[in-house]
């Protein structure tokens, strides 16, 4: 179990407060008053909060971190709070006392795998990092860049976020269930084994498998819901628990896609927490299309003779959404109820890659510390020359 000390959440509470500041500003809920030069100030009731910034070429403003202050009235410097400026700028963001409750909720636990991830991430080795998979390196990537509350993950103890967060750099095995064919919504059946076969041994599999689709379940996803909301499925057997098994799945940074190194597939899967703005399910109304989709993108991209040589897509291969029938029937009903139970194959990184190619998620790009940048250590790799401008 991590522990932290009160100079970490310093840190992350001023760093998620200059990305509200910076993200806000470009939304135009907050205005700054420009003082001299790259000085900025946020007059706010009672409190003003200074910084250095420069603009960007979007209209937008990039503030020096180390160098944000909060001041009162009398001109005394104060402790940066996250929640707290969050307070102070509710009446500008129009926010009622019930929405701010649930922020503040999520603001604290996105400040809690913050640390998680500025403790991993601040003594990495640029150079290392280097010779990491794209998965490893991906999990180390800081969250969505403009959504404020990137990890808020309403319905994760400390534990789950220990066990299933990728900033914890762990891997764990899923839950492998049979679901009888009767009560589910499918997208290539035809090849759907053909993936599956990847990830487990079909022989050691106690089922007719014309029958029953074999599915992954998120082991946090099974105990918080499936075995609840799905009793009588289970009792009927038309979910068969097959129990854990298979290769170890790693989180990428969007949490719910696991990936494997040597698996040319990654794995999409609901996971009923509430995290940046929505509960992430698995909806009915693209399962039967994802994989025509995802073809006739590829289709446009091998026909088009600048982009063949210059992208490939990573495509939906085939997907199950598991129906529940009291829930399915209430029109008005709410969403997450009725996406709790599915699986999408996607394409991996790793499967579009040769044995001399390497791939690298363009965020880490930006990966620096107090010594390194991830950028100029790989530039440096390939004997690229460097030049820096103002």
């Amino acid at each position: 179990m991590h522990s932290y000390n009160k100079k970490t959440y310093q840190i992350v509470n001023q760093r998620l407060v200059v990305k509200a500041l910076e993200e806000l500003y470009y939304e135009e809920i907050l205005k700054f008053e420009k003082e001299n030069g790259n000085d900025f100030s946020l007059k706010l009731k009672k409190n003003t909060y200074q910084f250095k910034a420069k603009p960007g070429i979007w209209d937008n403003i990039h503030i020096k971190g180390e160098t944000l202050k909060k001041l009162d009235s009398e001109g005394v410097e104060h402790e940066i709070r996250a929640d707290r400026f969050f307070h102070e700028i509710q009446y500008l963001c129009e926010m009622s006392d019930s929405t701010l409750s649930q922020f503040i909720e999520e603001l604290n636990q996105t400040l809690y795998s913050d640390m998680i991830q500025y403790e991993k991430y601040k003594n990495l080795n640029m150079h290392e990092l280097i010779d990491k998979d794209y998965v490893y390196i991906d999990q180390l990537l800081p969250g969505h860049p403009k959504i404020l509350l990137n990890k808020g993950r309403i319905g994760f103890n400390i534990d789950d976020i220990e066990a299933f967060a990728p900033e914890s750099l762990n891997s764990f095995k899923l839950r492998w269930i049979g679901v009888h064919k009767s009560i589910v919504i499918s997208d290539n059946f035809n090849d759907y084994y053909k993936y599956v076969s990847k990830f487990i041994n079909l022989s050691e599999i106690d089922a007719d498998l014309n029958d029953y689709f074999l599915i992954p379940v998120h082991p946090w996803q099974w105990a918080k819901y499936i075995k609840v909301q799905f009793q009588r499925e289970i009792y009927d057997d038309l979910i068969i628990d097959f129990g854990v098994r298979g290769q170890k799945m790693t989180p990428q940074v969007s949490i719910r896609t696991l990936s494997h190194p040597e698996i040319p597939y990654d794995i999409k899967l609901p996971l009923s927490i509430l995290n940046t703005s929505c509960v992430r399910g698995i909806p009915s109304k693209y399962i039967e299309s994802s994989s025509l989709i995802s073809e006739g993108l590829e289709n446009i991209i091998i026909g088009d003779s600048f982009l063949n040589k210059k992208m490939a897509i990573l495509k939906e291969c085939a997907a199950i959404k598991v129906k529940k029938d009291t829930f399915e029937e209430l029109e008005e009903g709410l969403y997450r109820y009725k996406e709790m139970l599915g699986v999408v194959f996607r394409e991996s990184v790793s499967g579009k890659l040769s044995d001399e190619e390497k791939a690298v998620p363009t965020a880490a790009l930006f990966f620096k510390n107090y010594k390194e940048s991830f950028l100029v250590e790989l530039l440096k790799r390939y004997n690229i020359s460097i030049r820096f401008s103002e």
